[in-house]
Parts: structure tokens; sequence; C-alpha cells
């Protein structure tokens, strides 16, 4: 199981100093959306009709075994769904789940592992 950087065992060096252990360990090790229990609705992203910014979600939730909606938008629902405010930065791709909308292609991506 994946600890983070407190628990590496090797001493760290930096332009050849020792830098010295971190004397706490993360108790709970980190977890991605694949191996978290989900809500009640699957997660549904949304996005343009193109592979570009979705693309590595999409793969990385398919690759994670997640069921999930893959909801393909035009131009014209993205700026609907801007005016509505269900865009937390007016942009694509989010990700709904339980309600919740999440953006950031970059933080999707790292959440579902």
């Amino acid at each position: 199981m994946l600890r983070g950087l407190c628990s590496l065992r090797r001493p760290l060096e930096l332009g050849g100093i020792r830098l010295p252990q971190p004397q706490r360990r993360l108790e709970q090790p980190f977890r991605c959306l694949s191996s978290m229990a989900l809500g009640k609705q699957k997660p549904r992203l949304i996005y343009l009709d193109t592979k570009m910014l979705a693309e590595p979600i999409r793969l990385a939730l398919f690759v994670g075994e997640v069921d999930f909606e893959d909801k393909r938008v035009t131009h014209q629902e993205v700026q609907e769904l801007n005016l509505k405010g269900q865009l937390p930065f007016g942009q694509v791709p989010v990700l709904e789940l339980d309600g919740q909308v999440f953006a950031q292609t970059e933080a999707l991506l790292r959440w579902a592992g």
C-alpha cells in the first residue's frame, strides 16, 4: 500500500545534503476513486464530443473498472450549463458524483486514479 512521502525508508538527499527523516507517518493510505465505495448514483463525466481533455479521465475510470456515465455535450449545452451555474469554473470537463460537481482535468484525473 502507498503511504505517502512520510513513510519513505531511505534517507532523502538534496545536493549532497542528507535531509532528516520525517518523524510522523500518515495513518491512512492514499485511495483513489476506483477503490472507494461509490455513492448511490454512478459518476457522470460531462465533456464535449471529442477526446481532448476528458479522454485520460475516461481511460482512468475504465481501467479502474468504475461504471460511469459518459455524457457528451455540445458547445451550446456547455453555455447553458454555465448560465445555470452548474460549472464551477465555467468550463468542462466536470464530474458529477452524488449531487456534487467536481472540475479541473488534472484533479479529476488524479482522483480517478
